[in-house]
């Protein structure tokens, strides 16, 4: 392919600063040279400006068929996980392919939102859907289980998928509640055989901690209904402790929420911080009114921070812009270095593509994205206050938006 030479009024560089007037040159989807001037056929961006693509760390895209998110907000955690669950008998039992169209939507939505990378909970089983996607796709596998014969069986899906071939995968086994132990320690031992991220629900509720220090509250209730609850595989854990013990020993982990953890767990997680993210889902969290999220005491011990979507099942829609501007309403005092880090290069590093994708430098997949702020002044503080006008998307040099 003929090398092709795009040109912005602004272009955000690795280092996050704002150079004005450069040629970013693409041949054969990765970006060739960055000069003041152009090699190959000039592409003219006008007054736009020219950042990586987006990388969403954390989202379930067999949702984005959900008109609104599942529930009311405020609900209890452990009364929305019934209606979530309810809502996949309803709309897949009777539908199977429903699930592959959502998947679809989703990444569609994502990509038109700027979105060149996505860390995927796959729960389907044709990832083929995965295969055809525009953009980048690391699928982690959800593991379920807490009885032996569900354990075994959740073993087999683990090693089927670290195989998988023509895919970026990872594991996730779901959380705490729904993942025995000794299921967790095998999913962590899959993730060093294989090389792969893992990625957890941790501390997302207060319930989780109520079920996991005492056996009581609603969503040990919940549990308990649904047959879901293995008395015999928490014996020895009463704290979230026993958990973070082993997510140490896993090859590269994503802590997905950490709403609950405390500062001693944090000082915990902090020892392995160098293969270990924190994913922050804000909208998803003002859903549920949570606490206001630790986002200090994570930044001070310097943990990698990636932001995150979720799914339609608690968000209106899978626009990670929007979660950022969320958090510099939310948290002024963050760093617009720090924010436009928690999009592009921290979540990058947590999925295992920094080498490819997540900033603009030579060498690196052209990932792309074209866009206009209103009245921008050329600051990253109005930047990142402000919406994204995309005009264009670009993934692995190939556009996608017209």
């Amino acid at each position: 392919m003929a090398a092709l030479s795009y040109k912005a009024k602004s272009t955000l560089l690795p280092d996050f600063t704002v150079a004005e007037g450069l040629f970013v040159t693409v041949e054969d989807g990765v970006i060739t040279n960055i000069g003041s001037r152009p090699l190959g056929r000039t592409v003219d961006l006008g007054d736009a400006i020219l950042m990586p693509g987006l990388v969403n760390a954390h989202t379930h895209l067999e949702f984005s068929l959900c008109e609104a998110p599942i529930g009311q907000p405020q609900m209890s955690f452990a009364e929305w996980v019934g209606q979530v669950i309810a809502y996949r008998i309803n709309e897949f039992t009777d539908d199977p392919m429903r699930i592959y169209r959502a998947i679809e939507a989703g990444i569609a939505e994502s990509v038109s939102a700027g979105v060149t990378s996505i860390g995927e909970i796959t729960t389907c089983e044709d990832l083929s859907v995965y295969h055809a996607s525009a953009a980048n796709v690391i699928s982690f596998r959800e593991l379920l289980g807490t009885s032996a014969e569900r354990e075994l069986q959740q073993q087999q899906r683990c090693n089927q998928h670290c195989t998988a071939e023509e895919l970026m995968v990872g594991i996730s086994p779901h959380a705490t509640y729904t993942v025995s132990p000794s299921l967790f320690q095998f999913a962590c031992r899959a993730t060093n055989q294989h090389h792969l991220p893992l990625a957890i629900h941790l501390a997302e509720t207060r319930e989780e901690l109520t079920l996991i220090e005492s056996r009581s509250g609603r969503l040990y209730e919940r549990l308990c209904e649904l047959d879901a609850w293995n008395e015999s595989a928490y014996a020895d854990v009463n704290s979230l402790d026993a958990y973070l013990e082993i997510l140490k020993t896993a090859n590269k982990s994503l802590i997905v929420h950490g709403n609950y953890l405390s500062n001693e767990q944090f000082d915990r997680i902090a020892q392995f911080k160098d293969k270990t993210s924190m994913v922050y889902c804000p909208r998803t969290h003002e859903y549920f009114a949570h606490d206001e999220y630790p986002i200090a005491e994570i930044l001070k011990r310097e943990i990698p921070m990636c932001l995150a979507t979720d799914s339609r099942s608690s968000n209106p829609d899978l626009n990670l812009w929007r979660e950022l501007n969320s958090v510099r309403h939310r948290f002024p005092d963050i760093s617009t270095v720090d924010l436009l880090m928690m999009v592009t290069s921290n979540p990058a590093k947590a999925l295992g593509i920094s080498k490819k994708t997540g900033c603009i430098a030579v060498g690196m997949r052209a990932d792309l994205l074209v866009a206009h702020v209103e009245q921008w002044d050329g600051s990253l503080e109005h930047l990142t206050e402000s919406p994204l006008n995309i005009e264009s998307v670009l993934i692995h040099g190939k556009q996608q938006l017209k």
